[in-house]
């Protein structure tokens, strides 16, 4: 799952050329988007033919034939199979045209999934002539669907000719042929979203900013890991286009006087500061008129800063807010108030201030690689093949980590791996150099120990266990050659060691740089030139002697240099260092632009007095998040976050740049929960599911229990004037599911309700063998009861379970459930990154009851571990565990009676 953008550049000879172009491709783009879903089908039943029948000849083979359906996610069993589908001229010509396998499509789609729509499709039709009137729709949408539009007549007239689109059956009474009505089943006209959300409420856009969410990103500018992935202006882009409304500058001194972005102090690459503001202004209210917040991360010198200021000024001119929209307010404006604005967020002078100083409360943090002394690649030698092997290095004050294997040369692998064929004309480029993904999921890690092997194994054969060995992971071993290890011994220390250093997950070790010695040694080792020794002082026998190779004589001394330095500087002098890291002056012209959002230090105690300032807001990594957004803190936090702003971001050994589960800090009321938008995770098709509200503003107004002083937003019992609901969803079929490898899948479809603690539950149909084109599944009702449905999601996931059982990911569709339409309804599936899959499309069967399912007649959740600890039975089991109480007071009381009657 890389993070691509391609573009395509045009050279038009003049402005008026230019501007047709721009025209005629946005109306192309916005008709293709606005067809009907049976031109799509064509349009994709043509794409798939003329692939094979190069030669435009309106033929292809039998052969060819069953090679395509291959492709599609279709096996056909023989050639017989296909001869009973056609018809005999067909055969006897031994081609297939395109109108005949136009014909095999809807054939084999309808035999294979008529089933699903029998049950009303029976009750439709009443006569002969097997089709589906206009009536006979109209109350299949008021019946089935509850769709209050449908009660008037011409409007059903009128979608039904929209959605046919044939001029031959624009007639008085259109119909749908049975195959036809199945097709508009699974189409996106069918959709289980609710469309009227697709547009803006400006009646709900009137509240003070600290009770919204907002669409908030994480160190925008990357494109890929946190460490040596491309920096890009299309990255920005891309997340306003996409309706972020909170975006990261890290601003560092540049050349000329003017700043530049990247991760600081890593691999990654830089970009200048004033085009990141150009392509803001271009793209900043595309996708929503509601405002941006600039959250500047600024570690410029006094003089960089003053240009930062100028160049707000210049490039946003009356877009950047430079004045207090009303000074007499007691809380923050509206987005209404705000519209097309650009706030600026970054520490701000105090009264008579010519510097701010940060307080010790936000600590000098050396977990962050941004933080390190110096960073890049270096080798170590493999002790079984003895090949060098690139790592990522970080030298902090006291230590040198070093991560899993990585590559020297990524970007050159994956442009190879997605190189395209030299026959064909390449056009669209890609604008990032690819970036290798790192697996997080490190099942190895070596300590500085002399212990020569640790494996972690599966026990899934009693001969052969899966283990790693060296630079080997996850192969087959003997069993006699394979030691488990006890998760209880090995996991807590490698969850401390990885939580206290800048690589994270990615770390395979580290060193004590102030405890060795720095051998150079001038005749290298092995094939390797440039090598210097880390030799711990006080005996060999304390530790191995760590070998780490450099590319260069230049680097190897840049880092020997480095690493001395660390371990002849005393522990005052790197007390005074950081100190002056804290104190950090701010220019006067770039202070008087940060009119609302002034970060200072998370005071606890200031919450609910009148000590605290809606100007005022606070940043917390997760890590220090989570002490908040827990059952002890949680309400307190929501009552800090209805009058300031908070903001959330990804812990700094998130090096991968995955992403952490916004849910808790969304339903503690935190606005500006920033993601890695680059990367394609569940955390991030949750924030587009919850922004896909309110019109993709990028403002999603909170629930009102929220703003309720007894509200705990993990106590059920809170939920004053919430009614649950219990929803029952029937997963009938799907329709173009996307291919995992070259094989057909075997897909299974998991539904999950995201939300509270107490509302998260999950559940799953079983695998259908060898059919990704039109599968179908028994009718089963699953049912979730759900207590706060104001802040819960629904969650489908395709996964195809290949030859040995794995799941592997296929597509998914995350919705806010209090959104959803009830009745047969299209899911359209979109895959990792939120895009849609070409009519790739579940068909489900929903029902929401209002009100709260009784225990004794709640069925259908028995699969679900979670569900059990799920309303309707909690109140039983928080009822026996008072009883559990009760009973072993009594039975204390009881033996101190007997203790005082010896």
């Amino acid at each position: 799952k890389h993070f691509h953008l391609k573009s395509i550049s045009f050279y038009p000879t003049s402005d008026e050329e230019m501007v047709m172009w721009v025209k005629g491709l946005t109306w192309l783009v916005s008709d293709t988007l606005r067809s009907p879903t049976p031109l799509q089908i064509e349009r994709w039943l043509r794409k798939q033919f003329y692939a094979v029948d190069r030669s435009r000849e309106d033929r292809i083979s039998c052969k060819d034939l069953k090679s395509m359906l291959c492709q599609v996610n279709y096996r056909v069993p023989n050639m017989r199979f296909l001869r009973e589908k056609l018809p005999d001229g067909e055969l006897r010509n031994g081609d297939v045209s395109y109108s005949h396998f136009a014909q095999l499509y809807r054939s084999l789609m309808f035999d294979a999934q008529k089933s699903v729509s029998h049950t009303f499709i029976c009750v439709l039709i009443e006569r002969p002539e097997q089709k589906i009137s206009l009536e006979d729709f109209q109350n299949f949408l008021i019946e089935h669907q509850k769709e209050l539009w449908a009660t008037d007549n011409n409007k059903v007239q009128e979608f039904m000719l929209h959605y046919l689109k044939d001029p031959l059956r624009e007639i008085e009474q259109p119909y749908f042929h049975q195959d036809e009505f199945l097709t508009y089943l699974f189409s996106k006209e069918n959709t289980i979203w609710d469309v009227q959300l697709d547009q803006v409420r400006p009646e709900d856009m009137n509240n003070p900013l600290s009770h919204y969410w907002i669409s908030s990103s994480h160190n925008t500018y990357l494109t890929g890991d946190q460490f040596s992935s491309e920096s890009s202006l299309e990255a920005y882009a891309r997340c306003l286009r996409m309706g972020c409304r909170c975006i990261e500058l890290d601003c560092w001194d540049g050349p000329d006087g003017m700043p530049v972005i990247y991760h600081g102090h890593t691999l990654t690459t830089k970009i200048k500061f004033n085009d990141v503001l150009s392509t803001i202004k271009e793209h900043a209210f595309v996708t929503s008129d509601y405002p941006i917040i600039l959250s500047i991360e600024d570690h410029c010198s006094i003089v960089q800063q003053r240009n930062m200021a100028t160049y707000f000024k210049k490039v946003f001119g009356e877009m950047l807010l430079t004045k207090a929209v009303d000074i007499s307010a007691d809380g923050l404006p509206s987005p209404n108030q705000l519209k097309r604005k650009i706030l600026i967020k970054h520490k701000k002078l105090a009264e008579g201030s010519a510097y701010e100083e940060v307080s010790s409360s936000t600590p000098y943090s050396e977990n962050d690689i941004s933080n390190s002394i110096k960073n890049g690649i270096l080798y170590l030698e493999d002790p079984i093949n003895h090949e060098w092997y690139p790592h990522f290095f970080v030298l902090t004050s006291n230590k040198i980590y070093y991560s899993e294997e990585t590559s020297s040369n990524q970007g050159n692998e994956d442009e190879e791996e997605h190189r395209e064929p030299e026959s064909l004309i390449s056009l669209p480029k890609p604008v990032f150099t690819c970036v290798r993904c790192f697996v997080c999921s490190v099942l190895i890690w070596f300590t500085e120990t002399t212990r020569s092997l640790k494996v972690t194994v599966c026990l899934c054969s009693p001969l052969r266990w899966k283990g790693d060995y060296g630079g080997k992971k996850q192969l087959w071993f003997p069993a006699n050659y394979v030691e488990e290890i006890s998760p209880t011994a090995a996991e807590p220390d490698r969850s401390q060691a990885t939580e206290n250093s800048p690589l994270g997950d990615l770390l395979r070790g580290s060193v004590d740089v102030s405890s060795c010695q720095i051998v150079v040694r001038p005749e290298g080792k092995g094939s390797r030139q440039f090598v210097f020794s880390l030799v711990p002082v006080a005996s060999p026998r304390t530790g191995p002697v760590l070998d780490i190779a450099a590319s260069s004589q230049e680097e190897l001394k840049d880092w020997v240099m480095k690493i001395r330095e660390v371990t002849m500087t005393s522990e005052a002098k790197l007390e005074e260092g950081k100190m002056m890291e804290r104190r950090k002056k701010i220019a006067l012209e770039l202070s008087d632009l940060v009119i609302y959002c002034r970060p200072v230090p998370f005071d606890e105690d200031k919450i609910g007095t009148e000590r605290a300032c809606f100007r005022d807001m606070s940043s917390f990594p997760e890590t220090k998040a989570e002490k908040y957004v827990n059952r002890i803190k949680g309400k307190k936090f929501l009552q800090y976050n209805r009058l300031q702003l908070s903001r959330i971001y990804p812990r700094g050994q998130r090096l991968d740049s995955s992403n952490y589960d916004p849910l808790p800090m969304w339903l503690c009321g935190s606005q500006l929960v920033a993601l890695n938008f680059q990367t394609a995770d569940k955390p991030m098709q949750m924030n587009q599911a919850l922004f896909m509200l309110n019109g993709r503003s990028g403002y999603v107004l909170q629930p009102s229990i929220m703003r309720d002083d007894t509200f705990d937003p993990f106590d059920r019992h809170s939920l004053r004037g919430v009614e649950p609901i219990t929803v029952c969803i029937e997963v009938l079929g799907a329709r173009h599911l996307p291919k995992h490898g070259r094989g057909i899948v075997c897909p299974l479809i998991e539904i999950e309700v995201c939300g509270a603690e107490y509302d998260n539950a999950k559940q799953r149909t079983d695998s259908e063998a060898d059919n990704g084109l039109n599968p179908t599944w028994p009718r089963k009702p699953f049912r979730f009861t759900v207590c706060n449905p104001s802040f819960a999601f629904l969650r489908f996931v395709v996964y195809e379970i290949d030859m040995f059982n794995d799941q592997n990911f296929l597509a998914q569709a995350t919705f806010p459930i209090s959104c959803l339409k009830t009745g047969y309804r299209s899911v359209p599936l979109k895959n990792s990154y939120s895009e849609d899959l070409e009519l790739a499309s579940l068909l489900v069967h929903m029902d929401i009851v209002r009100g709260r399912v009784s225990a004794l007649g709640y069925h259908g959740r028995e699969g679900s571990f979670e569900a059990r600890y799920q309303s309707p039975l909690e109140d039983f089991r928080v009822s026996q565990e008072t009883l559990l109480d009760h009973e072993s007071r009594r039975l204390r009381r009881a033996r101190v009676s007997a203790d005082n009657r010896a």
